[in-house]
């Protein structure tokens, strides 16, 4: 059975912890670290680890510059959490997906859309709500669908 940190359960702390870096079973401290620091640093970053992050944030125009003439525009907000967005006018409808829900992501481009490096991406769902689909496209949607793929991935994984 593999030592435990006294302090924070981490396992395989010998002599010091790996994890919040305490002295284990009656090792001195030393005089030139500050625990209560190491305390302070160790909280903040489980804190960040746990919160949300932004994947992609933006609003796409379906009917390019007709669309503010007709209060149309679909606003996404992908996070690690989940994907939700609100289209229709004035933003009426409003939805969200679990990642969990995800069948694919895919990434369609012409070879205009790729000389501009704009392009389409689909999330293909199990989710009747959303008609199994959604899609927008966006400048450098490459970059995102990398970044979409890649945390999709590890939440079926069960990483993330």
């Amino acid at each position: 059975m593999p030592p435990f940190c006294e302090f924070c359960g981490a396992d395989g702390a010998i002599k010091f912890c790996g994890d919040c870096g305490r002295p284990q079973r009656g090792i001195a401290p030393r005089k030139d670290v500050d625990l209560e620091q190491l305390d302070r640093d160790f909280q903040q970053a489980q804190k960040d680890a746990n919160a949300p992050k932004t994947l992609f944030k933006g609003t796409t125009w379906n009917w390019l510059c007709f669309s503010p003439l007709c209060c149309s525009s679909n606003y996404f907000d992908i996070s690690t959490r989940g994907i939700d967005w609100e289209s229709g006018c004035c933003r009426s409808h409003k939805d969200t997906m679990d990642w969990r829900r995800v069948k694919d992501i895919a990434l369609r481009r012409n070879f205009f859309q790729m000389m501009i490096g704009r392009g389409t991406i689909i999330i293909f769902a199990d989710d009747a709500l959303s008609g199994n689909k959604i899609s927008f496209t966006h400048q450098g949607a490459k970059a995102i669908h990398k970044r979409l793929r890649s945390h999709w991935t590890n939440t079926r994984l069960g990483v993330a």
